[in-house]
């Protein structure tokens, strides 16, 4: 197993390599302590099995860089590391493609489990932005139609639970597409678009696209947004 760790701060850095070798009997790890680095490193085509990315990094926007890293990485999970909490933060960067976002107050065990979580091919949405929609109450169980009417109001609810380019793709799941017609439609890698499709299902509280489509239709669907 090969994991790059990005971050400028020595430290961090640190954390993070005994963390992941604590995690993983057998893991390689990689570090970068800059946006030119991280570049380097995969233009020389080095294969990742996880990338864990300081969202601010020396030499290139933090979003810019994530966005790039998401289309170019393919099936590599990108998972966001953020001294922000901050809920729009966390919502653009999964917008991105990122498979998860973990801000550095974080305790270790919650980290652990979510960089476990992210290499099964989850997708980690931290407890704070969960609450910050009111979706906390709902973990474990589906969200109720009465959460959501299917009314104008409940369009609008629908969609503040959700990124822009989630209720973008929600919409195409609703016409039936599959992610290959779905990436080629909006533009993006087929990977990011799997990512888009396990935040919506966990979002929703349901387990399949099938259900997702369900709800989005009981809920108040967003169609019209594409």
């Amino acid at each position: 197993m090969r994991i790059l760790v990005a971050d400028d701060h020595d430290l961090i850095r640190e954390g993070l390599r005994h963390a992941l070798h604590a995690l993983f009997s057998d893991v390689d790890i990689v570090e970068a302590r800059s946006a030119v680095e991280v570049q380097q490193i995969v233009v020389l085509g080095t294969k990742f099995d996880l990338v864990v990315l300081d969202l601010v990094m020396p030499g290139a926007g933090g979003f810019d860089l994530l966005c790039k890293l998401c289309d170019q990485l393919g099936n590599t999970p990108v998972l966001v590391l953020s001294a922000s909490d901050d809920a729009a933060t966390m919502r653009r960067v999964l917008d991105c493609g990122a498979a998860g976002f973990i801000p550095k107050s974080t305790f270790r065990e919650v980290m652990l489990g979510a960089f476990k979580l992210v290499m099964s091919g989850g997708v980690y949405v931290p407890p704070a932005l969960l609450a910050h929609n009111g979706l906390a109450k709902n973990r474990g169980n589906a969200l109720q139609p009465a959460d959501f009417p299917a009314t104008s109001t409940g369009r609008v609810a629908l969609s503040a639970e959700l990124t822009e380019r989630q209720c973008e793709v929600l919409a195409l799941l609703e016409r039936g597409l599959p992610n290959k017609q779905i990436a080629r439609q909006l533009g993006l890698s087929e990977h990011t678009i799997k990512i888009h499709v396990a935040a919506i299902l966990n979002a929703l509280g349901v387990s399949n696209r099938t259900q997702a489509v369900i709800a989005a239709q009981q809920y108040g669907a967003v169609g019209e947004r594409v």
